[in-house]
């Protein structure tokens, strides 16, 4: 990779026709660089929570009614002790 001349050091030039362009780096906005990332781990820190705390009310009501349901069930197919006897 050649400097090009009049550019101070370490500014580089844009690849000539026939020239690996993988050999330069991206050009990276440092501050666009630093949100992102700060935004990538409150994602991850929002992800962990939802899945520590749970449900919505919904999801937990539902699970409430579909145990009352199977309890119900449950109780009307129960037998009769018969203790006289």
């Amino acid at each position: 990779m050649r400097l090009t001349p009049g550019l101070p050091c370490g500014l580089r030039r844009a690849p000539l026709p026939g020239e690996d362009p993988a050999i330069m780096g991206e050009i990276v906005n440092l501050r666009r660089a630093r949100k992102h990332r700060a935004r990538d781990e409150k994602d991850r820190q929002a992800a962990a929570a939802r899945a520590r705390h749970g449900r919505t009310k919904a999801q937990r009501t539902a699970d409430a009614a579909a145990e009352r349901a199977a309890a119900r069930h449950l109780d009307g197919h129960r037998r009769e002790d018969d203790t006289e006897g």
